[in-house]
């Protein structure tokens, strides 16, 4: 995949060095050339440009990547700008970082539709992570609707799913559960490691020190958390 992430800041450099981690081509823009010293050796390539010029916007390989992100937060108007211009070049897919719901209902009026607001979500996974004392990471799907990891409750330790009815008594969709199992390398030496078992039957026993993976509602996650 071949993407350019215009904005180098703290989240757009950590954001443009994980994905050529991950084996992406990846070109990092920004108009700051300490920036874009900095992470020059740790991506794909880096250019130092102002991205708000519609003359130095257009030399950039815009029709081969496969998505555009404009990772651009503190600065609005360059933000809305530089959007709108990337727009009217017409990128296949852009991608724009919102701070602030008028940021997005702005970037929503001249036509993105993929929009993602890091900021806010960590802080929402972060404040449901404080109230919900069990649960060891959220993953926001939408406002309403998060994929939790929890610590299984107590009062289901040692206990099959054929009575536990996680939809009907709670309202909430069990995905997986993730076990820590001891295993054997090659020659002998055991070790543990976390396992995934997302083929749950009826007769799969809950274990203490199990990690229920688990989607629904806030209001269904912290029923949950109140009875048990």
């Amino acid at each position: 995949m071949k993407v350019i992430i215009l904005g180098l800041g703290n989240f757009g450099a950590a954001l443009a060095i994980r994905m050529t981690q991950l084996g992406h081509e990846v070109i990092g823009v920004d108009n700051d050339a300490h920036r874009v010293e900095e992470i020059k050796e740790k991506v794909t390539s880096t250019i130092c440009m102002d991205a708000r010029e519609l003359h130095d916007l257009k030399y950039l390989p815009l029709d081969d990547a496969d998505a555009v992100l404009v990772a651009i937060g503190e600065d609005f108007g360059a933000s809305v700008l530089i959007t709108a211009q990337l727009k009217q070049l017409g990128v296949s897919r852009l991608i724009a970082r919102s701070m602030s719901g008028l940021h997005r209902t702005v970037l929503e009026a001249i036509g993105v539709s993929d929009i993602f607001s890091p900021e806010l979500e960590m802080a929402e996974s972060f404040a449901l992570k404080m109230e919900l004392k069990n649960v060891n990471n959220v993953y926001h799907i939408s406002q309403d609707y998060k994929i939790v990891e929890s610590a299984v409750p107590k009062l289901m330790v040692n206990k099959p799913l054929s009575g536990i009815d996680f939809a009907a008594s709670y309202d909430l969709n069990l995905i997986a559960v993730k076990r820590s199992e001891k295993v054997r390398n090659l020659i002998g030496m055991a070790s543990t490691e976390q396992r995934l078992h997302s083929k749950l039957g009826p007769e799969f026993i809950l274990l203490e020190g199990d990690v229920l993976v688990l989607a629904g509602s806030v209001d269904a996650l912290k029923h949950l958390y109140a009875v048990l």
